[in-house]
């Protein structure tokens, strides 16, 4: 499809089966990040927010730790 009327939309979701054959019919193109090749990239993202948010980084570095090592367990690289 190209031209005036192209529609192009960009679909985001973690590794889910039932996610992947819904999206199977839809288009064939894919791109797979693995968490190993973005975790650096949210850390980051984690460190910026605490030490930059006003609400956030008058909190004790220890917090600040705790809630940086939970949420880069929960992320999975999402």
């Amino acid at each position: 499809m190209s031209g005036k009327n192209a529609c192009k939309i960009l679909a985001t979701s973690r590794k889910e089966r039932d996610i992947e054959d819904a999206l199977d019919s839809m288009s064939p193109e894919r791109v797979w990040i693995q968490s190993r090749q973005v975790d650096d990239d949210i850390q980051l993202y984690i460190l910026d927010r605490l030490n930059d948010d006003p609400r956030l980084k008058r909190w004790p570095a220890s917090v600040k730790d705790e809630i940086s090592k939970r949420l880069m367990e929960g992320a999975h690289g999402m």
